[in-house]
Protein backbone atom coordinates (compact mmCIF):
# COMPACT_ATOMS: atom_id res chain seq x y z
CA UNK A 1 0.00 0.00 0.00
CA UNK A 2 2.89 2.36 0.91
CA UNK A 3 4.54 1.59 -2.43
CA UNK A 4 1.14 2.99 -4.56
CA UNK A 5 1.44 5.93 -2.48
CA UNK A 6 4.98 6.47 -3.94
CA UNK A 7 3.38 5.00 -7.44
CA UNK A 8 3.95 7.59 -10.55
CA UNK A 9 4.40 8.58 -14.42
CA UNK A 10 7.96 7.99 -15.32
CA UNK A 11 7.11 4.37 -16.00
CA UNK A 12 6.64 4.85 -20.23
CA UNK A 13 9.35 7.67 -20.55
CA UNK A 14 10.65 6.78 -24.24
CA UNK A 15 14.04 4.66 -24.48
CA UNK A 16 16.30 7.52 -25.92
CA UNK A 17 19.44 6.28 -25.02
CA UNK A 18 21.81 3.58 -26.80
CA UNK A 19 20.87 -0.40 -25.99
CA UNK A 20 24.30 -0.66 -24.65
CA UNK A 21 23.20 1.32 -21.75
CA UNK A 22 21.50 0.53 -18.42
CA UNK A 23 18.79 -2.39 -17.85
CA UNK A 24 16.22 -0.09 -16.92
CA UNK A 25 13.97 0.06 -19.97
CA UNK A 26 10.73 2.07 -19.38
CA UNK A 27 6.82 -0.08 -20.29
CA UNK A 28 6.54 1.64 -23.65
CA UNK A 29 7.87 3.97 -25.72
CA UNK A 30 5.45 7.10 -25.54
CA UNK A 31 6.37 10.39 -25.18
CA UNK A 32 2.94 12.22 -23.41
CA UNK A 33 0.55 11.65 -21.12
CA UNK A 34 -2.25 12.29 -19.89
CA UNK A 35 -3.77 11.91 -16.44
CA UNK A 36 -6.37 12.38 -13.71
CA UNK A 37 -5.80 13.00 -10.15
CA UNK A 38 -8.46 11.35 -8.45
CA UNK A 39 -7.90 12.94 -4.85
CA UNK A 40 -7.21 16.45 -5.66
CA UNK A 41 -9.50 16.56 -9.32
CA UNK A 42 -6.37 17.48 -11.28
CA UNK A 43 -5.81 16.93 -14.97
CA UNK A 44 -2.50 16.88 -16.26
CA UNK A 45 -0.22 16.37 -19.01
CA UNK A 46 3.26 15.08 -18.66
CA UNK A 47 5.36 15.40 -21.39
CA UNK A 48 8.84 13.39 -21.57
CA UNK A 49 12.53 14.85 -22.34
CA UNK A 50 14.13 11.60 -21.88
CA UNK A 51 14.02 8.71 -19.42
CA UNK A 52 14.91 10.19 -16.79
CA UNK A 53 13.27 13.37 -16.73
CA UNK A 54 9.92 14.91 -17.67
CA UNK A 55 7.54 17.73 -16.74
CA UNK A 56 3.72 17.17 -15.26
CA UNK A 57 1.43 20.38 -15.88
CA UNK A 58 -1.85 20.47 -14.18
CA UNK A 59 -4.77 22.35 -13.73
CA UNK A 60 -8.34 21.70 -11.64
CA UNK A 61 -12.00 23.00 -10.72
CA UNK A 62 -13.63 22.36 -7.13
CA UNK A 63 -17.46 22.85 -6.94
CA UNK A 64 -18.95 22.74 -3.39
CA UNK A 65 -22.64 23.94 -3.28
CA UNK A 66 -23.18 23.11 0.23
CA UNK A 67 -20.30 25.82 1.90
CA UNK A 68 -20.95 27.84 -1.76
CA UNK A 69 -17.63 27.40 -2.37
CA UNK A 70 -15.35 27.67 -6.00
CA UNK A 71 -11.74 26.60 -6.25
CA UNK A 72 -8.90 26.70 -8.66
CA UNK A 73 -5.87 24.90 -8.82
CA UNK A 74 -2.99 24.43 -11.36
CA UNK A 75 0.60 23.30 -11.01
CA UNK A 76 3.59 23.00 -12.70
CA UNK A 77 6.04 19.76 -11.69
CA UNK A 78 9.74 18.17 -12.72
CA UNK A 79 9.59 14.78 -13.26
CA UNK A 80 13.21 12.88 -12.11
CA UNK A 81 13.06 9.27 -11.95
CA UNK A 82 15.25 7.91 -9.07
CA UNK A 83 14.56 4.12 -10.15
CA UNK A 84 13.36 3.54 -13.47
CA UNK A 85 11.85 -0.54 -14.43
CA UNK A 86 9.39 -1.96 -16.76
CA UNK A 87 6.96 -2.34 -13.74
CA UNK A 88 7.90 -0.01 -11.11
CA UNK A 89 8.87 3.61 -11.57
CA UNK A 90 10.05 5.81 -8.94
CA UNK A 91 10.64 9.63 -8.62
CA UNK A 92 11.20 12.92 -7.12
CA UNK A 93 8.60 15.61 -8.17
CA UNK A 94 9.61 19.19 -6.93
CA UNK A 95 7.09 21.68 -8.74
CA UNK A 96 5.51 25.01 -7.90
CA UNK A 97 1.52 25.11 -7.47
CA UNK A 98 -1.16 27.60 -7.18
CA UNK A 99 -4.80 27.69 -6.02
CA UNK A 100 -7.36 29.96 -5.83
CA UNK A 101 -10.91 29.54 -3.45
CA UNK A 102 -13.45 31.80 -3.09
CA UNK A 103 -15.69 30.74 0.26
CA UNK A 104 -17.10 33.73 1.62
CA UNK A 105 -13.29 35.29 1.16
CA UNK A 106 -10.79 34.49 -1.25
CA UNK A 107 -7.37 32.85 -0.50
CA UNK A 108 -4.77 32.55 -2.35
CA UNK A 109 -2.12 30.06 -2.06
CA UNK A 110 1.47 29.60 -3.65
CA UNK A 111 3.54 26.75 -2.46
CA UNK A 112 6.61 25.11 -3.27
CA UNK A 113 6.09 21.29 -3.27
CA UNK A 114 8.13 17.68 -3.31
CA UNK A 115 6.66 14.99 -3.59
CA UNK A 116 7.65 11.04 -4.38
CA UNK A 117 5.67 9.08 -7.21
CA UNK A 118 5.41 5.64 -7.67
CA UNK A 119 3.73 4.47 -11.33
CA UNK A 120 3.15 0.81 -12.59
CA UNK A 121 1.82 -0.26 -15.77
CA UNK A 122 -1.76 -1.36 -16.27
CA UNK A 123 -0.99 -2.20 -19.61
CA UNK A 124 1.15 -0.53 -22.95
CA UNK A 125 -0.66 2.45 -22.31
CA UNK A 126 -2.43 2.66 -19.17
CA UNK A 127 -0.70 3.42 -15.88
CA UNK A 128 -1.31 3.71 -12.27
CA UNK A 129 0.60 5.62 -9.78
CA UNK A 130 0.56 6.99 -6.37
CA UNK A 131 1.79 10.59 -4.89
CA UNK A 132 2.83 11.91 -1.40
CA UNK A 133 3.74 15.48 -1.39
CA UNK A 134 5.14 17.90 1.17
CA UNK A 135 4.78 21.51 0.54
CA UNK A 136 5.90 25.15 1.86
CA UNK A 137 4.55 28.54 0.77
CA UNK A 138 2.54 31.92 1.13
CA UNK A 139 -0.77 31.63 2.16
CA UNK A 140 -3.32 34.69 1.94
CA UNK A 141 -6.64 33.76 3.68
CA UNK A 142 -9.98 35.93 3.34
CA UNK A 143 -7.82 39.48 2.14
CA UNK A 144 -5.28 39.15 4.84
CA UNK A 145 -1.53 40.20 4.01
CA UNK A 146 -0.16 37.22 2.58
CA UNK A 147 2.43 35.69 5.07
CA UNK A 148 4.76 33.10 4.45
CA UNK A 149 4.33 29.43 6.67
CA UNK A 150 4.91 25.91 6.79
CA UNK A 151 1.23 25.85 6.64
CA UNK A 152 0.93 24.94 10.03
CA UNK A 153 -1.15 21.83 9.79
CA UNK A 154 -0.94 18.72 8.03
CA UNK A 155 -3.92 18.98 5.75
CA UNK A 156 -2.58 21.42 4.19
CA UNK A 157 1.37 20.61 4.57
CA UNK A 158 1.37 17.23 3.25
CA UNK A 159 -0.80 15.96 0.08
CA UNK A 160 -1.24 11.98 -0.63
CA UNK A 161 -3.05 11.26 -4.31
CA UNK A 162 -3.45 7.38 -3.57
CA UNK A 163 -4.60 7.06 -7.27
CA UNK A 164 -3.32 8.83 -10.53
CA UNK A 165 -4.64 7.23 -13.95
CA UNK A 166 -2.67 7.93 -17.01
CA UNK A 167 -2.42 7.32 -20.15
CA UNK A 168 0.37 7.42 -22.78
CA UNK A 169 0.20 7.95 -26.44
Amino acid sequence: MLCLLLVSPAVFAKKKRSSSSSSSVKAATKDMGLGFDVARGMASARFWFSDEMGIDVSAGLNFNSGASSFGFGTALELVVVMHGSKNLNVSLIPGLALGIVSAGGTSVTFVGTVGLECEVPVSKNLSIASVIRGGFGIISAGGTAFELSLMQNTANAVYISPVVVRYYF
